[in-house]
């Protein structure tokens, strides 16, 4: 039979441990698996605008522009994670603001970069698949980061 004051006590241990990793306690992120995460999102999408040119002969110019949108997202999104600096050790709430703010400079710079390589080389692009490979390379860089974000703080949390 366990005594009361030692489930107040269990619950109290629970309970510090439960505020200490949400608030003041330090969190590093996973920054290989973050970096692997989006490298390997935008590798996904780059294999596939080569191969969707491979199986439908588009002339290379399809592949070309899928490249470059991807290849642009890739290197916007490793700097977003960069950025985060997600080997310091901060509080969890800083780390999830910080990965906030990685994603809107992810969405404020990615369209000006595609923008600017459009205006520079737009002769030699192909507008839909620029565009689809960057729409689809972020988006699969973003669910990428939020699964791994959600399972390693999922890790970190204290189970009900």
């Amino acid at each position: 039979m366990m005594s009361s004051a030692r489930v107040d006590n269990a619950m109290e241990a629970d309970a510090r441990r439960a505020s200490g990793v949400g608030s003041g306690a330090g969190v590093k992120l996973p920054t290989g698996m973050l970096l692997g995460g989006v490298i390997g999102a935008v590798a996904l999408v780059a294999g596939a605008c080569w191969a969707i040119d491979l199986v439908w002969s588009m002339g290379g110019q399809a592949a070309i522009s899928g490249l470059i949108g991807a290849a642009s997202v890739g290197v916007v999104a490793v700097g977003g994670v960069l950025i985060m600096t997600p080997w310091k050790s901060r509080a969890m709430a800083d780390c999830l603001t910080m990965w906030l703010g990685a994603t809107v400079f992810r969405l404020l710079l990615t369209p000006v970069l595609v923008y600017l390589l459009y205006s520079a080389i737009s002769p030699a692009l192909a507008v839909k698949p620029l565009v689809l490979s960057v729409a689809s390379s972020y988006f699969l860089a973003l669910l990428a980061e939020a699964a791994i974000l959600a399972s390693h703080i999922r890790r970190l949390l204290p189970s009900a």
